[in-house]
């Protein structure tokens, strides 16, 4: 069976990522309709966790949001899962029996957090406020006194509040401002554009430095005289260098020295977390994350698919992919700084400008990423990639980057 899971990241007020939500859409050539079967798409998010090494690992050991029908509440379905990390999130369309609240009720007890998801009040669903620790309000559906009022009327309940769809930086800080604990959507991925942003020295030199790394055949020297000239970036360097793990008995002092220690492959995956977590700002550090992913998933496309004899071109791709917003600024400005091939800059800059190969695999990191999951079907159909392939190695691309983390200790 082909199962095809997302997951959005969900922060706190300090832009940390304290949960993700588990997001499920069948490969659509195997649907003739319009939606998918609620029961059907929770069971298979379930069924994809145990699939893809369970379901903390999915999570990365934090809280994973996932959609319940009233016929899986009332069955034993949600047990499979952990009470520590699960959060059961009732839909709107859920019809307000007894049954129905008995069943949240067994839930709560057993330690279960429950979240209700859209929530607009009425008599038909106040009933559902006893059991829940957290409610959800769209933030672009809803107005201003609406979302205001939910906070004023159960903060004092123990109930926290989760803004989803927040899509610019004035409406993260507006639902701040109203009491709100938790924040989802397209602004934690997508810049405000200032057209009149330009970058700090540093910041070029970091972009110079990533650049130089996808080439086997970069100059030393040249790679040292950056590195030198960004205190943070050469600490990091000459820690890594002087670390048991590549023999540090005699201590290097000169960075080429230590860039010839370290070897440049490893130097390369290792030096890309360093400098991408130098560059995100008061940015989320999902997003250097989520870049990496895109990088490693990327360049196992090429591989698989042989779109090119240089996979690293699609890595730079993959992890560029979110520059814009991570530095809060547009792809015109941050790439006239940086040198990359032209069909790597203008696909970062319009992916929909053609169906080259660099556009395509974009689009299609893109619309997964957004759960468009039609979107990610006629894009896989062009570079003759099955979605539910695609699907192996998204999951292959966190599993590694995971790794990566806790190999290089990194924290996020």
């Amino acid at each position: 069976m082909n199962i095809n899971i997302a997951r959005q990241p969900i922060f706190d007020k300090n832009l940390r990522v304290v949960a993700y939500e588990l997001l499920y859409r069948n490969n659509p050539k195997e649907n003739a309709y319009s939606g998918v079967d609620g029961d059907f798409s929770t069971v298979s998010v379930i069924m994809g966790t145990f699939l893809n090494g369970g379901f903390e690992s999915m999570t990365d050991n934090k809280l994973g949001f996932i959609n319940f029908t009233g016929t899986l509440l009332k069955n034993d379905t949600v047990k499979l899962l952990p009470v520590k990390y699960l959060v059961i999130e009732i839909l709107e369309t859920i019809e307000p029996t007894e049954e129905i609240f008995s069943a949240c009720n067994d839930l709560k007890n057993l330690g279960y957090t429950i979240a209700l998801d859209d929530y607009v009040h009425s008599e038909t669903v106040e009933g559902f406020i006893k059991y829940a620790k957290i409610i959800k309000m769209d933030f672009l559906s809803s107005t201003d006194d609406q979302l205001k009022d939910i906070v004023k009327q159960y903060k004092n309940k123990g109930i926290k509040f989760l803004a989803e769809k927040i899509e610019t930086k004035e409406d993260f800080l507006k639902a701040k401002k109203m009491g709100y604990t938790y924040f989802q959507g397209y602004y934690f991925c997508r810049p405000a554009l200032i057209e009149n942003k330009v970058l700090l020295p540093l910041q070029i030199n970091a972009l110079q430095l990533l650049g130089m790394l996808q080439d086997d055949n970069s100059n030393i020297n040249r790679m040292a005289q950056i590195i030198d000239y960004d205190p943070g970036m050469k600490y990091n360097l000459f820690r890594l260098a002087n670390s048991v793990m590549y023999g540090g008995r005699h201590k290097i002092k000169q960075t080429n020295v230590a860039i010839a220690r370290i070897g440049l492959s490893e130097l390369r995956t290792w030096m890309l977390f360093v400098i991408m977590h130098g560059m995100h700002m008061d940015k989320p550090n999902e997003l250097i994350k989520q870049s990496m992913i895109r990088a490693r998933a990327s360049e196992e496309i090429c591989l698989r698919k042989r779109l090119s004899s240089n996979a690293s071109g699609f890595s730079i791709l993959g992890l560029f992919s979110l520059l814009d917003a991570i530095m809060d600024a547009p792809f015109k400005v941050i790439l006239s700084s940086i040198n990359i091939p032209d069909n790597i800059k203008n696909a970062l800059m319009d992916p929909c400008d053609n169906n080259g190969v660099y556009c395509s695999v974009l689009r299609l990191l893109q619309a997964y990423d957004n759960a468009d999951w039609e979107e990610a079907e006629r894009v896989c159909a062009h570079i003759d990639l099955p979605l539910e392939e695609y699907g192996e190695i998204y999951i292959n691309a966190i599993k590694w980057c995971d790794s990566m983390y806790k190999t290089h200790r990194i924290r996020i």
